[in-house]
Order: C-alpha cells, then sequence, then structure tokens
C-alpha cells in the first residue's frame, strides 16, 4: 500500500499497519455448516432459521440454498430500506413467490436511516477522510436489534446471513484508528451515538 494511504505505518521491516492485522478469511466448511443447520430444525416450529434479505445476489443465494439444497424452513426478514433499489425489491419478491415462503419486512423508526446517513455525509464534508467510507453504512448495521426481535417473535434460534470475502475487510480498525485490541463490539457502542 502506498505511503498516501491514511493512518498507515510501516514496521522496521516496511510491513504497514494494514498487512500486519489481516486476517485471512477462515471457512469452517460444510459439513460444520450442516451440523449447525440440523441442530436448529424445529419440526414443533414453523421456521427453522431467519435469512435476513435484501434484494442482492448474496442474500438471494443464501436463501435458495438454505431452503432448495438444505431443506430448511425459512422465514425471510427484509429491512425496508429508504434507500433500497427498485431491481432489489422486485428480487425480494420474486424470491418470496418462488420459494414459497414467508417473509417479515419492517422499517425503522424516526427515520433513523435518513438521518444517520446525512449526519455521516455531513461529517465527511467537514472532515473529508477515507476512514469515512465504512461509516457510511453504518445505517444498516443497527437493524439487527429488529432482526432479534423477530427471531424471539417466531421462536426461532437461527438467523442465517449471507455475504461474500470479497466484501470482508479485516484492516477496518485501522482505517478508522482503532487500537488493534480493541472490540468490534465496544468500539461500535462508544461510537455509534456521535453517528445516529
Amino acid at each position: 500500500m502506498p505511503e498516501s494511504t491514511p493512518g498507515i505505518v510501516f514496521d522496521h521491516n516496511g510491513v504497514c499497519n494494514y498487512c500486519a492485522t489481516y486476517q485471512k478469511f477462515d471457512y469452517k466448511g460444510e459439513q460444520k455448516l450442516l451440523k449447525i443447520l440440523n441442530a436448529h430444525r424445529n419440526k414443533n416450529n414453523r421456521y427453522d432459521c431467519i435469512v435476513n434479505i435484501s434484494g442482492g445476489r448474496d442474500s438471494a443465494y443464501t436463501l435458495l440454498m438454505l431452503v432448495k439444497e438444505y431443506q430448511m424452513k425459512v422465514l425471510a426478514v427484509n429491512y425496508e430500506n429508504p434507500f433500497t433499489d427498485i431491481q432489489a425489491k422486485i428480487n425480494i419478491q420474486n424470491m418470496v413467490k418462488a420459494l414459497k415462503i414467508d417473509i417479515v419486512q419492517f422499517e425503522l423508526k424516526n427515520r433513523i436511516h435518513e438521518r444517520c446517513l446525512r449526519n455521516n455525509l455531513l461529517a465527511w464534508f467537514r472532515h473529508p477522510s477515507a476512514a469515512m467510507v465504512p461509516v457510511v453504512c453504518i445505517g444498516c448495521k443497527i437493524i439487527w436489534p429488529d432482526i432479534i426481535r423477530i427471531a424471539r417473535k417466531y421462536n426461532i434460534h437461527c438467523i442465517v446471513n449471507g455475504g461474500n470475502p470479497f466484501e470482508y475487510t479485516s484492516f477496518k480498525k485501522e482505517l478508522l484508528s482503532v487500537p488493534r485490541d480493541a472490540s468490534l463490539k465496544s468500539t461500535y457502542r462508544k461510537n455509534i451515538r456521535g453517528l445516529i
């Protein structure tokens, strides 16, 4: 990485702090996944698991695999993001119809997502920084309490979320100037109030 990268520091061997904290993605394998899924199959419940769907390829593939390949009874959950593209909404409708599954959709109260994005953009204009890039999506991170609430309501103990390793970045802490040993949970709690 170039010396112009925000927050970059090189050690005596010429290795930057981003490379030093890089964490390789560790796949547990399909057998481990099957073990987890099988532990959550519930003959006495309408659903085995929740899949959070956005209308994008990752959640669509996750949903398809769980329903068709692994024969899970899935309740789809969708946060109706105010910035969702119309094609994503169409994709969600198509997935639910094609897989014949139920869906629960919810919105965040008090226009919190819009306020969050506005505050983040204003902060960016005041102090443009590469460190602000991952913070733009913070509004979507605060949906988890609602997803957990839905899981409790339907007595579901397994929540599956799709993603891909190409979007995973272990160096975000460095980019945000967060100490290497700081936990994600404590950092999130410390900083979330200033962003919402």
